[in-house]
Parts: C-alpha cells; structure tokens; sequence
C-alpha cells in the first residue's frame, strides 16, 4: 500500500563538466589560442568538484561548490539545479523548493523542466504540501507522461493527501464535539446556578422551609377520641345496657317474649 512506502524517488541532473581539449600549436611556451574563457572554465571546476563532493554523500560541501559556481556564473540551469538537490539531501526542504522554482524560467529542455518539477515535487512532499506536490509532478508528467517515478510519486502523494485530509476532519470532528460538550456544560452550570438562586430566595421568605425543627406539628384529628371522651362513652354504654337487662327482666316476669336486636 502506498501509504506504507517512506521513500520516494528523486532525479538527479549532476553534469560533469570536462574541459575542451584545443589544437594550440605545439612546443615550449604552448598556449591555448582559442579564446577560452577562464572564468567559465572556473565555474565548471566549480560543479564538477561540487558533483565529486555529492556522490561521496559530502552534500554541505557540494552546497558551497554550487554556490560559488552560481555566483560566478548566476543564469546556468546545471548549477543551480545541482544546488537544489543539496539542499534537498540537506533536508533543506523549503530551500530546495524555493530553488527549483526559480528555475522555471531558465531552461525550455524538456527533460531537464521534467526532471525539475519531479524534485520540485518531491521538496513539497517532504514538506508535507501535498496539494503543490501534486501539481508539480503533473507538471512533470506533462513533458514526460510515459516516466514511471513521477507517476509513482503522483500516486504516492495522492494517497498521502486523502490521508491528511481524513486526519483533518476527524480533528475537527473532536473540535466540534468538544464545543459541543463545554456549551452543554455551560448550560448546566447555569441552571444549577439559577436553581440555587431559586432555592435561596425561597429560605429568605420563609426561613423554616427545608429545616426539620421548623416542620408542622401534626395536627389533631377531630375523629379522634381523647382519654377522657372515651370514658364517658364508655358508662354511657353501661348504663344503656342495664337499663335493656332491666326491662327484659320485667318482661320475663310478665311472661312476654321480646326480640332483643343487638346494637352494634
């Protein structure tokens, strides 16, 4: 899967520059009669000294060979394309880009501008600028379609974005909820708050409510008999039933029969 794979591939456009052999006349005193220009012949020691220093992995001295062959010779695509590719092995990823992308001008060679937005690409990969990846390494693709890296790399940073891009909405997601939560919490906190003033308003009106000593005595039940009514009703009752066992005797004296009903 792609998204397993942490390398990715890099162009590198290191030219050797040799210097031109010329058919001077022969003998002591030999001079070069061709009108060489010295200085161009410096700044090509320069890149190819810088070019010796990169392929031992030396690349802060390849960096200084390159600059100094671009400060003698500032407009030349090599140079300074080979000091792009230092910086980039530098992990100087945001010198590296700006460096490619001041060279999109310099050059109308296919393949080297191929080559150039392929390492662009690559810089902003690195960068983890997936978007401006993309677009460099379809630029790439634009003047080299049938290039294998660059389509590989193509894909490799698509699939890096969706990645990025998926991470970014479930960042946001937790943002959201935890919103979400402190807004409902802050609700509840408020109308705890407003309970509480509630509650304390209502103790200031009446300072017994909520105590238990300020509760409300039971009332008596005007049902219920006291001690004292209750013995009385209890001769009365008494009395009534001597005088029902009084008049049954009188009446069994006179040999009548009464049907007594009972009082409940």
């Amino acid at each position: 899967m792609l998204e397993k794979v942490n390398i990715f591939r890099v162009k590198f456009l290191l030219l050797a520059f040799s210097l031109p052999s010329f058919c001077g006349y022969c003998g002591f005193g030999a001079k070069w009669n061709f009108g060489v220009d010295l200085h161009a012949q410096s700044w090509r020691r320069d890149v190819r000294k810088g070019n010796e220093y990169y392929e031992k992995n030396n690349f802060k001295e390849a960096e200084k060979k390159y600059q100094e062959a671009q400060t003698k010779k500032p407009e030349n695509f090599d140079a300074n394309f080979n000091l792009g590719d230092a910086y980039y092995k530098q992990k100087k990823f945001s010198d590296a880009t700006n460096q490619f992308n001041s060279l999109k001008d310099k050059t109308t060679d296919k393949e080297k501008l191929s080559n150039l937005y392929h390492n662009l690409g690559n810089s902003f990969l690195k960068d983890k600028k997936y978007e401006e990846s993309i677009n460099a390494f379809k630029q790439s693709l634009k003047l080299k379609p049938q290039d294998k890296d660059t389509k590989y790399n193509l894909a490799y940073a698509n699939a890096m974005l969706q990645k990025q891009q998926q991470q970014q909405k479930q960042e946001k997601n937790k943002d959201d909820k935890k919103k979400e939560d402190k807004k409902n919490q802050d609700k509840q906190n408020q109308a705890d708050k407003n309970d509480q003033k509630g509650d304390d308003k209502d103790k200031k009106q009446d300072p017994n409510k909520g105590d238990d000593k300020g509760e409300d005595k039971p009332k008596p039940n005007p049902n219920q008999m006291n001690k004292e009514q209750a013995e009385q009703l209890l001769k009365a009752m008494e009395g009534k039933e001597k005088d029902v066992q009084d008049k049954l005797k009188a009446q069994r004296a006179r040999g009548v029969k009464v049907k007594v009903e009972k009082d409940w």
